[in-house]
């Protein structure tokens, strides 16, 4: 894994964007296409849309 640098800010003055503070959610833009990835190099099927079916997660309450 790449050196991650981290910058924390107090607070945002800005008017930009409400005030937000940060860009946390655009880690989680790559994690559907890896594990898609990983069960196409585990079972050969390639799931190209969400949610992946023929998976052994079945989520809350199933």
């Amino acid at each position: 894994m790449p050196e991650i640098e981290v910058v924390l800010v107090e607070k945002n003055d800005s008017e930009l964007a409400f005030g937000a503070k940060g860009v946390g959610e655009i880690a989680a833009i790559p994690t559907a296409p890896a594990v898609s990835l990983a069960y196409y190099r585990y079972d050969g099927r390639f799931r190209g849309s969400l949610p992946l079916v023929g998976t052994p997660y079945r989520g809350k309450g199933k």
